[in-house]
């Protein structure tokens, strides 16, 4: 299965963060590039690629954090 690029799903990731919606909606968006980028990433454990992934990872895993507590 060919997947978005970790730029594309970035793209996305980086609309959430601005957009002025729910959080419970924020985050099921979220929830749904995780996964998606996650898979990817996953597929590409052997290939260079990968990096760009992970560097997506931690920086939605970064805003995960905050997002669902957003007084620390």
């Amino acid at each position: 299965m060919k997947h978005r690029t970790s730029r594309e799903i970035r793209g996305d990731f980086a609309l959430i963060s601005v957009e002025t919606i729910p959080v419970a909606t924020a985050l099921g968006k979220f929830e749904r590039l995780w996964d998606e980028a996650n898979a990817a990433a996953s597929q590409l454990a052997l290939i260079e690629d990968i990096a760009d992934y992970i560097t997506l990872l931690k920086d939605m895993d970064v805003w995960f954090q905050q997002a669902k507590n957003p007084r620390l």
